[in-house]
């Protein structure tokens, strides 16, 4: 039987996912949704909580927002990202954001990076 994990941070992104239990069975695949909480922290802290207790799943699957308030996407529509940043890690200055690598505390081309984005 295939493991399939949906990771979403909130439950109204796993919504009709949790009102089938949460967990359930299809086929031959077994479906478990964790909702983890917003933010790349919680989702890594509840990933964690959830792999030292669970079989490792053959696929998983991120589900939700990502982040993203584009009123062209709308919900319901499937997206594959191309680029990725870590908009959340950085430092204040004054009243500015910095990124890392703005700050100087981090390779904007250092691996897993390219000009800042991860590609």
């Amino acid at each position: 039987m295939k493991r399939i994990l949906i990771v979403a941070a909130t439950e109204k992104e796993a919504g009709i996912l949790l009102n089938a239990g949460g967990g359930f069975e299809k086929e031959d695949h077994k479906i478990d949704t964790l909702v983890t909480g917003v933010g790349s922290m919680n989702t890594s802290w509840s990933l964690l909580k959830w792999f030292s207790v669970n079989e490792k799943p053959d696929l998983a699957i991120n589900i939700g927002i990502a982040g993203s308030f584009k009123k062209d996407i709308a919900t319901g529509d499937v997206v594959i990202a191309v680029s990725d940043c870590f908009a959340d890690a950085g430092v204040e200055s004054g009243r500015a954001f910095l990124t890392l690598a703005e700050a100087g505390l981090e390779d904007a081309d250092g691996f897993p990076f390219r000009s800042g984005k991860i590609i």
